[in-house]
């Protein structure tokens, strides 16, 4: 399995990211989960089952402002299908402006 070298932090990250989080968890703690958007460091371990070759699908359940979805996106390189199932639109906006070709769907991930 090839592994994903850390590159420039991702807009997750960045303190404009992580107050879009904040602001989506203080709006409404109990369906964002968190306060703050997951590191790199766990991104990149939690997706390291992403296959390094082939056309897999991928379904990211509730990936916030995307730090799991910067490294799924990296470990695909264009091949597959990534869909992200999150229950915000606003941070499903998000993740559609910064990953345009991500098919993104606002939905319950319970409703699956």
């Amino acid at each position: 399995m090839s592994t994903v070298a850390p590159s420039t932090p991702s807009p997750h990250a960045s303190p404009a990211g992580t107050g879009a989080f904040l602001r989506e968890f203080l709006r409404d703690p109990l369906r964002t989960a968190s306060a703050l958007p997951s590191s790199r460091a766990l991104a990149l371990a939690a997706t390291a089952p992403v296959p390094a070759t082939g056309d897999p699908v991928v379904v990211e359940l509730g990936p916030g402002t995307g730090a799991f979805t910067d490294v799924i996106a990296e470990r695909l390189g264009g091949r597959g299908h990534h869909l992200a199932v999150e229950l915000n639109p606003r941070l499903a906006a998000l993740l559609r402006a910064r990953h345009p070709g991500l098919d993104v769907a606002v939905a319950d991930a319970a409703e699956l």
